[in-house]
């Protein structure tokens, strides 16, 4: 999904959804190498805490995830 208005209000409108039912946090992950997707966590207000190495499986191969 790339940066328009209608990202932003599925984001809020989940966040917000999520946040009614009763969950305390929410986790933004994506390939490590993906800075579009990074600055978009940091648009949202999510805050970078690390990698899981090998976290994700895609294409057949192990990547990083942020």
């Amino acid at each position: 999904m790339q940066r328009s208005p209608k990202s932003t209000e599925t984001v809020y409108l989940l966040s917000k959804e999520s946040f009614r039912l009763g969950n305390r946090r929410l986790v933004w992950g994506c390939n490590n190498l993906n800075a579009r997707s990074h600055r978009a966590a940091q648009r949202f207000g999510f805050r970078f805490e690390g990698v899981s190495r090998q976290g994700l499986v895609g294409k057949g191969r192990n990547i990083d995830e942020a």
